[in-house]
């Protein structure tokens, strides 16, 4: 019988106490009794049965690579007159460091961070959304005591994806057909390519505003800065760290919305945020189909928008407003169900795609991935890491250029002329040794 446990998980920065869904052993039932008290199962009904309400094999090898490669690495660094500074010697090391965790379940990790100095959201649906805050407050005066004050742990809820519509339709057929989206033999031909731009125009400006995810992440962490408004605050806020955990395992159907979440935290720091992922391999290659959207969007070019009417134009905003008016037409003819639908899919699709390419900018996606050699997960399973990033695209006369040339090269570990890595080194610092396996390069 599954039940309500406490754990005791190890990390670098001390031990997080840990509730969790589980099978419970046989000393454990005095425990257990107490635990599962019927406040609780009511506190947490929503939570019961959900996969992420399970404590993750391999959060003290996930903790420990990232304290040792990641976190020390990075901390070790030239300042702006050349003085090199170590702050892995402090008693926080991540301290002003503002993190976010994705798919965090039952948030161990995250709390982890925490108890390092480092500001942390850990989200997840709102299933989960109880579970996280008790495993917070659980937690919360360790986090205080091992941080100095400086560390701070926030549960969210955070769905990937926009959190405003991307039903181009609806908002084209209202603003050419009255408030209300006229019944089928109603609707009249929209022909009017202006009208339509300017539909998709708006749609894209708020779109590329901060979403209600991410500015409520920024109110929860720095609530000082989210007193002004919701844009400017997080312009101010930055984030440095970006942590999935076996993320990839559910539905590839939610990737698209995944790489907008992404893209939208990148976005507020991309010089120097860096997104680290986790697979069990408990399938081989796990991340390898989404790692392959992100060499699909270094494939795509980057227009500015006030250009996009200039220098031949912008194919991706071309595609926007045709996609728009097909859509649009489909309503007053006789296309079926299933047509009309995908017109609307494919019209929204080509919106999302064209806001995460102007989110982006002249950068482009790039990622390395290792086996962690010193670790296995808790069931003895190989883990792997990926350590995505932005690079910024610099074209030979010095200026920012499209992300992408005409025959877009597959992203490599670093290239030799990036900005911030000219030595060829690894992210962390270290000498990379490479081999490749399944057409990527891998860091071992």
């Amino acid at each position: 019988m599954l039940a309500w446990l406490v754990k005791e998980v190890a990390s670098p920065y001390g031990d997080v106490a840990t509730l969790h869904w589980a099978v419970p052993d046989t000393d454990d039932n005095a425990d257990v009794d107490a635990l599962n008290s019927t406040a609780l199962q009511v506190k947490l009904e929503s939570a019961e049965d959900q996969l992420g309400a399970v404590l993750w094999n391999s959060n003290t090898a996930a903790l420990n690579h990232l304290h040792t490669n990641i976190f020390v690495s990075s901390a070790v660094h030239a300042d702006h007159h050349g003085a090199r500074t170590d702050a892995s010697s402090t008693a926080a090391p991540l301290a002003g460091k503002n993190i976010v965790e994705l798919g965090a379940g039952v948030g161990c990790l995250g709390i982890a961070l925490a108890m390092a100095g480092a500001r942390v959201a850990i989200t997840d649906l709102k299933e989960l959304l109880p579970l996280m805050e008790h495993n917070a407050r659980l937690n919360d005066r360790r986090v205080q005591s091992r941080s100095g004050g400086a560390g701070r742990c926030v549960a969210l809820q955070w769905k990937w994806g926009p959190t405003v519509s991307t039903g181009v339709h609806k908002q084209v057929q209202k603003a050419c057909g009255g408030a209300r989206e006229p019944a089928p033999q109603q609707r009249l031909p929209i022909t009017d390519a202006d009208a339509v731009d300017r539909v998709v125009s708006a749609m894209a400006a708020s779109l590329l505003k901060p979403s209600a995810s991410l500015a409520g992440c920024v109110e929860a962490l720095q609530p000082t800065a989210a007193a002004t408004s919701a844009g400017a605050a997080t312009t101010q806020c930055r984030f440095h760290y970006v942590i999935l955990c076996d993320a990839l395992y559910g539905n590839p159907k939610d990737w698209p919305a995944l790489l907008y979440t992404l893209t939208e935290l990148m976005a507020t720091n991309p010089n120097e945020c860096q997104v680290i992922n986790f697979c069990e391999q408990r399938v081989s290659d796990v991340e390898g189909a989404f790692l392959a959207l992100l060499d699909a969007e270094n494939g795509k070019t980057y227009v500015q928008m006030d250009q996009r009417l200039e220098r031949g134009g912008d194919a991706l905003w071309a595609n926007v407003v045709e996609s728009a008016m097909r859509c649009c037409r489909s309503a007053s003819s006789t296309s079926s169900a299933v047509e009309q639908h995908a017109l609307r899919e494919e019209a929204a699709n080509a919106l999302l795609s064209y806001v995460l390419v102007q989110r982006r900018g002249a950068y482009r996606w790039t990622y390395s991935t290792e086996v962690l050699q010193d670790a296995q997960s808790d069931l003895n399973m190989v883990i792997r890491a990926t350590q995505i990033r932005w690079t910024r695209v610099v074209s030979n006369d010095g200026e920012a250029s499209p992300a992408t040339s005409r025959h877009p090269r597959r992203p490599r570990e670093h290239d030799d002329d990036d900005d911030d890595n000219v030595d060829g080194s690894a992210p962390d610092g270290t000498p990379a040794k490479r081999h490749r396996a399944g057409g990527r390069q891998h860091r071992c």
